[in-house]
């Protein structure tokens, strides 16, 4: 069962997940490779509570160490190859949901420590927004984000061939 933030669970075609930045929990139905049902739920009663209509599920390092060996932590970033294209969608807010998960990863390590757990720093499992941006600005940036933002993309329709 999913009972706090950076947890999942998987039973059969059901993945029910809690991500930092996510406000509740989501449970994704999958039939075959396909998502038929994404809704969130009730921590205490794990019932499904009202659907959703997006689930942002952001990396946790899940490396396990082995002996005296400190795993190498790297940012998601590391698995985008140089030509990335970033598209930004209407209703989109960098930024603001950068530094609001930034502050709410605090909160729960501030959380886990109190509950007694040895949890690494902020800066040792998160990169700073800043960093982030800064690092965004590099690759190729299709920005919808504004009100007036529109894309249009010509096309037509294929020529018949005159052979018979």
């Amino acid at each position: 069962m999913v009972e706090d933030v950076a947890q999942f669970s998987v039973r059969g075609g059901i993945f029910d997940i809690y991500s930092f930045g996510m406000a509740e929990p989501v449970r994704l139905e999958f039939w075959g490779d396909d998502i038929t049902e994404l809704r969130h739920f009730d921590l205490l009663s794990q019932r499904s509570t009202r659907d959703a209509t997006v689930a942002l599920v952001l990396p946790v390092d899940g490396q396990i160490t082995t002996g005296d060996a400190e795993p190498e932590r790297s940012s998601i970033r590391a698995l985008f190859p140089p030509d990335t294209l970033f598209v930004s969608p209407r209703g989109t807010h960098v930024k603001p949901e950068l530094e609001r998960t930034w502050a709410e990863a605090q909160h729960h390590i501030d959380l886990a420590r109190r509950r007694g757990e040895d949890t690494p720093s902020r800066d040792e499992l998160f990169e700073a927004p800043e960093t982030t941006l800064s690092a965004l600005q590099q690759y190729g940036t299709l920005d919808l984000s504004g009100d007036d933002a529109q894309v249009f993309f010509h096309s037509e329709s294929p020529k018949r061939s005159s052979a018979t």
